[in-house]
C-alpha cells in the first residue's frame, strides 16, 4: 500500500513459495529454510485468495491456454449422469 513499510521479500519470491506449497503439498510450516517466513507467505496467499486475485489469475490463464489450443476460452465441460 502507498506509504506503508517497504516489502522485505520480493513479490516473485512469495509467488514461488506459494507455488512450491501447491506443487509439493507441504504444509506452510514446512517451507524451506531459505524461503521467507511461512507467516508472511501465508498472509499474502490469504489476501490474494480473499480479494479474488487467485481466481482472476486462474481464469485468465485458463482462457489463454484454451485460446492457444483453438478452443472456446470459457470452460464448457459438463458431467453426464451415469447410465442405468
Amino acid at each position: 500500500m502507498p506509504g506503508g513499510r517497504p516489502e522485505e521479500h520480493p513479490r516473485p519470491e512469495i509467488v514461488n513459495v506459494i507455488l512450491h506449497v501447491v506443487r509439493t503439498g507441504c504444509s506452510w510450516r514446512q517451507l524451506p529454510i531459505s524461503s521467507p517466513p511461512w507467516e508472511t507467505v501465508y498472509w499474502h496467499f490469504k489476501r490474494w485468495r480473499d480479494d479474488g486475485s487467485l481466481d482472476a489469475l486462474h481464469n485468465t490463464l485458463r482462457a489463454k491456454v484454451h485460446a492457444a489450443q483453438g478452443r472456446n476460452e470459457a470452460p464448457a465441460a459438463a458431467i453426464s449422469p451415469p447410465r442405468a
